[in-house]
């Protein structure tokens, strides 16, 4: 009996823990930071970590991502870069989205973000809840600038958007990406999907674009996509929009029908609803230079929680939709000193083969008792 719930433990754990305490758990943060705390931060790189903490700001443990020159799985970041780091979750919840760089030697001997992706590769990694990382790496990703978000559905096909090269597409393990936006938009920032479909901010101007934030195409495209307005949202040329998030609080409109949106340019996270088919806004709150952004809901009610370079911070938005977003937000967790966080998700899930070998012990045990 016991061997057999050694083996059970081990094909639900096993190796995949390397790096880390235990497994993330459901319901938490993980927080992109970069800094180890001893280097101060430079653009020539800085070493990368997954903080997870609870939603009251307690940090239950880090995950330091491989730094070393010649390791297969090597994910840094541009320390002074701010518009990095913009981490999602897969639409399964299974896996954390995110990327970096992979340069030899580590620091590199110039800044990151200017260099060819055929110098310095820029990588996208996918971390499962066990902790395990498995790294693609691409030498025309955000090619001369910055890698900033990735998405996908179950992490074998992944959108990808950064400060050059417009929205990108790769099957996972590619070498190469292929081009999704065909309308001149070059500087994006948040990729994610919501509801089977991509969307992006940007602050791009190409081809007469003065949308911050749109659809990528219709769906989940690969190529040939437009970037498609959201009827209501503002027209403004150059704005700071970054992170983002979709939900459907009402069941009478169709779709996802409430927005939140960071931008750092007016310094405010901004509240949206549809209705009939337009976008209009239903208030906004003060946060300073806010990029990463995530909710979660419960009920009607949607709790917010956002980074920036020092703060994790949150704010429930109890009004429903339609409902007037007020208030201010709440401090969580500080960054320490060469420290600084970028994105923030929600924990991934396990896998649910883990959960039935779980099950399946709890129950052997139960038996054993009795």
């Amino acid at each position: 009996m016991k061997k057999f719930l050694v083996l059970i433990a081990c094909a639900a754990c096993g190796s995949a823990l390397i790096g880390m305490a235990a497994p993330f758990t459901p319901g938490n943060l993980v927080v992109y930071r970069i800094g180890d705390g001893v280097a101060a931060l430079a653009n020539t790189g800085a070493k990368v970590y997954l903080d997870e903490f609870t939603t009251n700001g307690a940090l239950v443990q880090s995950l330091e991502l491989p730094s070393a020159a010649g390791d297969s799985n090597q994910l840094i970041a541009a320390g002074t870069s701010t518009s990095e780091g913009l981490i999602t979750r897969s639409t399964d919840t299974l896996l954390l989205l995110l990327t970096g760089y992979r340069p030899n030697p580590f620091p590199y001997s110039s800044s990151l973000s200017a260099t060819a992706g055929t110098a310095v590769n820029r990588v996208i990694g996918k971390v499962s809840n066990a902790g395990t990382l498995a790294t693609m790496a691409l030498a025309d990703f955000a090619s001369g600038s910055s890698p900033r978000a990735a998405c996908s559905e179950d992490g074998s096909k992944i959108w990808m958007g950064g400060g050059a090269g417009s929205v990108r597409y790769a099957a996972w393990g590619d070498t190469v990406s292929s081009l999704v936006l065909t309308n001149g938009l070059a500087n994006m920032r948040q990729v994610n999907i919501f509801a089977g479909q991509l969307y992006a901010t940007t602050q791009s101007t190409g081809g007469g674009n003065t949308v911050p934030l749109g659809a990528v195409g219709e769906g989940l495209p690969t190529n040939n996509a437009a970037f498609i307005a959201l009827p209501g949202l503002p027209v403004l040329a150059g704005s700071g929009m970054y992170g983002f998030f979709f939900c459907d609080l009402d069941a009478t409109e169709p779709g996802v029908d409430t927005l939140y949106i960071a931008d750092d340019t007016i310094d405010l996270i901004k509240k949206f609803c549809k209705a009939s088919g337009t976008w209009s806004l239903y208030g906004s709150l003060a946060a300073t230079n806010y990029v990463g952004l995530v909710g979660n809901v419960n009920g009607t009610a949607v709790t917010l929680y956002t980074t920036v370079g020092s703060t994790l911070a949150t704010i429930i938005d109890a009004s429903g939709y339609q409902g007037t977003l007020a208030g201010s937000l709440t401090t969580l967790a500080t960054a320490g000193t060469f420290q600084a966080f970028r994105g923030v998700a929600m924990a991934p899930l396990p896998e649910p083969a883990t959960l039935g070998l779980l099950a399946a012990a709890l129950a052997l045990i139960r038996r054993r008792r009795y």
